[in-house]
């Protein structure tokens, strides 16, 4: 097949046709990732720690990049879905139909909870529901569930990445995404000395959603071979682990400096476009066999609502030990890891429900809003598996 063939028909290509479940379990990484972050380094970082409890808060402290790896995650299938279905003549609604079919749901029903639970939340509440939360400092608002403000990021790119998408040449998208991954770094370092943040605000943090949609197009270009794909994995894998290790002596890991804004979140974009580019082309085989084990694909399938009430649910298990006049900054390390696992188990719990309940219902209703047919095989399986 020649390679505008391969171009035209996006079910020669791995990633289309069929659900890759290797990023199910790249999602259900993510998602521990944050999750264990969350419960040690961030639960442990007001207090002196010595022994195995540090060593613990020093390893979990990389947990925060699960939300990194999420942005590349998002960015490579949201554009594959709209490269796939450019000739839709119902592109628009068919996209945001599916999209609100998959968030809305359990969104809407975490910022009724936040209302319901949580004193003094109407503001939060109001910017949240629409999709603004991660501008709440801004406003002096307080940042009630701070998990949010990624979802508030991924719902700007997908309100102007459709748009870019349908009307721009293949080439000129390529340029474009390449472009924010070049220009987010400068825009963080220009900015760095005039913000409190650059950490949360969609303006500072497009360039991870964007390595995602280079990668999606590499894989739909006339470029791509397995071959090609192997060679890019490497060149990525080495550009990634060298910005690394050249930017640390200047400080590439501390958010709180100049070299940190500006060098802290493409190291990892790098490495993590690498990762989801060695799933998407080696879906199947022996390689990938590990990301397909039935734990990380629960975590993947669960990942949504996970992130999402993970927060709450340590707040209410904090909240019940103030309840019975203990102190959890008192704790210790054993009360941290106990809290850990009891609010795992809750989240679950949880996630489950909602998994069954609320979400694969509203999940059947995507079978309304199909895609082109080249998509159709890809894209039903991915609503199902919720993508």
């Amino acid at each position: 097949m020649d390679a505008k063939s391969r171009l035209q028909n996006p079910l020669s290509r791995p990633q289309a046709g069929r659900h890759i479940r290797e990023l199910d379990g790249l999602r259900g990484i993510a998602v521990v990732l944050v999750l264990i972050y969350h419960f040690f380094n961030y639960s442990m970082l007001h207090k002196s720690w010595t022994g195995v409890a540090y060593s613990i808060s020093r390893i979990t402290e990389h947990g925060a990049r699960g939300v990194d790896l999420f942005f590349v995650l998002s960015g490579f299938l949201i554009t594959g879905i709209l490269l796939d279905g450019r000739e839709n003549p119902h592109f628009f609604k068919d996209f945001y139909a599916r999209r609100a079919l998959r968030i809305l749901p359990v969104y809407y029903s975490v910022l009724l909870v936040i209302l319901l639970c949580y004193a003094h939340s109407g503001s939060y509440v109001v910017l949240s529901f629409f999709y603004l939360s991660n501008i709440a400092p801004v406003l002096g608002i307080p940042m009630i569930n701070g998990a949010m403000w990624s979802l508030s990021v991924e719902e700007h790119f997908y309100l102007f990445w459709p748009l870019l998408v349908h009307w721009l040449r293949f080439r000129t998208i390529v340029l474009v995404a390449a472009g924010i991954c070049v220009a987010e770094p400068i825009i963080r370092g220009i900015a760095f000395h005039h913000v409190s943040s650059v950490f949360g605000y969609t303006w500072f943090r497009l360039d991870g959603l964007a390595s995602g949609a280079l990668i999606a197009c590499f894989l739909r270009s006339p470029q791509y071979s397995m071959e090609n794909a192997k060679s890019l994995v490497r060149l990525l894998l080495i550009a990634g682990v060298f910005l690394e290790i050249a930017g640390t002596p200047f400080g590439i890991r501390q958010p709180l400096t100049l070299a940190g804004a500006i060098g802290e979140y493409p190291a990892f974009n790098i490495l993590f476009s690498a990762v989801v580019l060695w799933c998407a082309s080696m879906a199947g085989s022996a390689q990938t066999q590990l990301l397909r084990v039935f734990p990380l694909r629960v975590f993947g399938d669960l990942s949504y609502c996970l992130y999402l009430i993970h927060i709450m649910v340590m707040d209410a298990y904090d909240s019940g030990l103030r309840a019975w006049h203990l102190s959890p900054a008192a704790a210790g390390f054993t009360g941290i890891a106990i809290r850990a696992a009891v609010v795992f188990v809750v989240c679950m719990g949880i996630a489950s429900l909602s998994r069954k309940i609320l979400e694969q219902p509203f999940l059947r209703l995507k079978r309304f809003f199909e895609p082109p047919v080249v998509e159709r095989a890809h894209a039903a399986a991915a609503g199902r598996r919720g993508i």
